[in-house]
């Protein structure tokens, strides 16, 4: 089959598949669709990751990645004995995977890193002999006109040039030239980081390197409170012929022992969210982020590493272990802003604006660039919520 009325590449190379692609497993049960595969290249050799339905972040290195002497990806991870086989089809990608009982029919599409940058920035400077602040305000007008403005501490306009946006497969970055008043040339280049901004200036005739920080000016919109006093107004089952003991009483969210996934009517983009959950011990759950990234709940007092209490499923560890006892209410502070995320448990930041750079397994929907609902995981054993809060975001203003 073909996508879009296009044909496959008459000669595929395996530059051809490199990129970010957003994976539908279109024959899955509706609770494992989603999939992602990243490739890269290094030196001549190709590396990546994979992530499969409801399994992990595989690591794809030179001897997981070949082509097929008919042009087709072979991609091979340890969740199967077979590859994942993909065929390049204009600007999309279709294949399949055989596993033991089944064969899966998948459909790829780019993947963006999508970046905005607008709105007003508070930057800070850290010379040698001092900090010093000032104002970068950014105005993305789309097909790549960029627009910007800078200002001294003073409030004396810094004229900018050669600004510039470029997007790659896992961040943005952003550079310009300007002049100081003793006419030094400098070049900054940083990288957006939702919210943050992180770079550097250097001199054009050498000399000292200047880190620079920045931070968005953010409005956040009215608190929604997601949970009702009594009953489930607002939710869903993940899937309807999956097991559903849900309820909730007096404010308090519980599971059966065996659950389907519970989802939220409302989706976001942006947001910080705040709930409280009590877990049994040895219990497991999860919180999806957009129904696709997933921050884990977990009875875990041990060394913190990506599986752990706090983590991002298989992506991101927590720096710190902050997880309190079982069968007592702890709470969790989460901001997600574009790819970058923050989590903090029990009033110790634990994540501290890292970026997320796929999917995790068991994602609802592949497709990164849209908004999402909340998800809780309800399969994985007994858990409770209270007080889930969500405050949406409100887009960045152009200026």
């Amino acid at each position: 089959m073909a996508l879009n009325g296009s044909s496959a590449l008459a000669e595929p190379r395996l530059q051809d598949y490199y990129g970010r692609w957003e994976i539908l497993i279109a024959n899955s049960a509706s609770s494992f669709r989603s999939g992602f595969l990243l490739l890269e290249g290094e030196g001549g050799a190709p590396k990546g990751e994979l992530v499969w339905r409801w399994g992990s972040v595989y690591p794809l290195g030179r001897d997981a990645v070949s082509l097929s002497p008919h042009g087709e990806l072979l991609v091979k991870s340890g969740h199967s004995k077979k590859p994942l086989v993909l065929r390049r089809v204009g600007d999309a990608v279709e294949g399949y995977q055989e596993e033991e009982k089944e064969k899966f029919i998948v459909i790829g599409t780019p993947g963006s890193f999508d970046v905005n940058p607008n709105g007003v920035w508070e930057v800070v400077a850290e010379p040698v002999d001092g900090s010093r602040s000032g104002r970068l305000v950014l105005d993305d007008q789309g097909g790549g006109l960029l627009r910007g403005k800078a200002f001294s501490e003073t409030g004396d306009e810094i004229k900018l040039e050669n600004l510039a946006l470029k997007t790659g497969p896992r961040a943005g970055v952003l550079s310009f030239d300007f002049e100081t008043r003793a006419g030094d040339r400098i070049h900054f280049s940083g990288e957006l980081r939702g919210d943050r901004l992180a770079g550097k200036a250097e001199p054009a005739g050498g000399g000292d390197i200047i880190p620079i920080k920045g931070t968005r000016q953010r409005q956040w919109g009215s608190p929604v409170t997601l949970l009702a006093q009594q009953g489930l107004a607002g939710w869903h089952a993940r899937q309807e012929s999956k097991s559903f003991g849900w309820k909730c009483e007096e404010g308090v969210l519980t599971n059966g022992e065996h659950d389907v996934d519970l989802v939220s009517d409302a989706e976001f983009k942006d947001f910080k969210l705040s709930l409280e959950y009590k877990i049994v011990k040895g219990g497991n759950s999860g919180i999806y982020l957009r129904g696709r990234y997933e921050v884990q709940i977990l009875d875990h007092h041990d060394a913190p590493n990506q599986h752990t209490n706090g983590a991002v499923y298989s992506r991101i560890a927590p720096c710190a272990n902050a997880t309190g006892e079982p069968e007592t209410w702890q709470k969790y502070e989460i901001a997600l802003t574009g790819r970058y995320v923050t989590v903090a448990l029990n009033g110790k930041t634990i994540v501290d604006n890292e970026r997320l750079d796929g999917i995790t397994g068991g994602a609802q929907l592949p497709f990164e660039s849209r908004p999402g609902p909340l998800m809780l995981q309800g399969d994985h054993g007994k858990v409770w919520f209270r007080n889930i809060v969500v405050t949406p975001a409100l887009p960045p203003a152009a200026h």
